[in-house]
């Protein structure tokens, strides 16, 4: 934890002990009522922190915007999407990236990593659109994804997604 920041690191295991999968996440503290960011130093919590142990070593960086867009689908926030404060899930994010890549690609390989930059919320009945094509991170095996909110053009999240 530092300052507005907390990252939690997963790891799942098989039966030998082998990494399944390794996740990282970094997490904002925001009171609910005035929307600004608190810091999470003095939170009193009873989980083991290790902080010399990382799931992933490599840095998360931001994601830049898509350069050239391959597809556009629309979407609108259902209740089913909501968390308990009635925004977007983050989790619900990744089904609205999944199924805005065209099917041919996801019959063709395999995810190998997905990065998100969460950057604004969304709420019931939100229009949105999802962009994906690649960008400056280009390559054949990567995907670029933005969620924008329509009503005012804000950026919702961006996401790369490598491909095996």
């Amino acid at each position: 934890r530092e300052k507005f920041f907390s990252q939690r690191d997963f790891e799942l295991f098989n039966q030998n002990q082998e990494v399944l999968v390794a996740a990282s996440s970094g997490w904002m503290l925001i009171d609910v009522k005035t929307k600004r960011p608190q810091h999470v130093d003095h939170l009193k919590m009873d989980i083991p922190m290790l902080p010399d142990k990382l799931a992933i070593n490599e840095a998360l960086n931001k994601i830049n915007a898509v350069e050239m867009v391959e597809n556009s689908s629309n979407y609108q926030v259902k209740y089913s999407d909501l968390d308990v404060n009635y925004h977007v899930n983050n989790t619900q994010y990744i089904r609205f990236l999944l199924d805005a890549i065209p099917f041919e690609r996801m019959k063709t390989g395999k995810i190998r990593s997905m990065e998100i930059n969460y950057l604004s919320e969304s709420s019931i009945g939100d229009e949105l659109v999802i962009l994906t094509g690649s960008g400056k991170e280009q390559g054949n095996k990567t995907i670029i994804q933005e969620i924008q909110r329509l009503r005012d053009e804000k950026i919702i999240c961006r996401a790369k997604t490598e491909w095996v």
